[in-house]
């Protein structure tokens, strides 16, 4: 059974970080949902996930500013200031990756990935403090709603997970909303 540790908990960030550097699996909030978290540049990692979830297929990521984003997406300067315009908060935007910073089973078609920088400052934090990505999907099997709850997380993925970042129920939200870039501009994807 996994650790669980409210969100609020001086030592919260400082657990996540070693868990995730050691190979982890979390679970942890951003503004929309509760989030499996791991290592995006780990092969490994985004397997365990894919065998959580129950599926393949590509996984966000969540950056820290929008600097990290620039290092992982290969864009335009143009696409560069739309992306830095509309990252942020409930949105998420699927760009062109840069090859071999991330690893390639968490890509999209034709090497895309979907970045997030949620408002919420536990995943910003975390993932300002390990200096890299982490992944950020919804914390169900594919097919079901997300979790929202981490009694009821626990229940369901207590024993495939290695710490659970408590901050009580979430309210009820369906995610973000998606978007690619391409062409310059925003295509609502859902």
């Amino acid at each position: 059974m996994s650790q669980r540790i409210s969100s609020r908990a001086p030592n919260s960030n400082s657990l996540a970080v070693k868990i995730i550097n050691s190979g982890g699996i979390i679970v942890y909030p951003t503004d929309t949902l509760y989030g499996f978290g791991g290592d995006a540049t780990n092969s490994v990692i985004i397997n365990k996930i894919y065998n959580i979830k129950k599926r393949r297929g590509p996984i966000s990521v969540l950056v820290s500013n929008i600097s990290m984003a620039f290092e992982i997406s290969n864009l335009s300067e143009e696409e560069k200031i739309i992306l830095s315009q509309n990252l942020g908060g409930a949105n998420t935007i699927i760009v062109p990756a840069k090859k071999r910073v991330l690893c390639p089973e968490i890509y999209g078609p034709n090497h895309s990935v979907g970045i997030r920088m949620p408002d919420h400052n536990f995943g910003k934090n975390l993932v300002q403090t390990l200096n890299y990505p982490i992944t950020t999907t919804s914390v169900n099997h594919t097919g079901e709603p997300p979790l929202n709850d981490p009694d009821d997380i626990m229940k369901q993925f207590g024993n495939k997970i290695d710490l659970m970042v408590d901050e009580g129920p979430l309210s009820c939200s369906q995610g973000s909303t998606i978007y690619k870039l391409i062409d310059n501009k925003l295509e609502l994807i859902r």
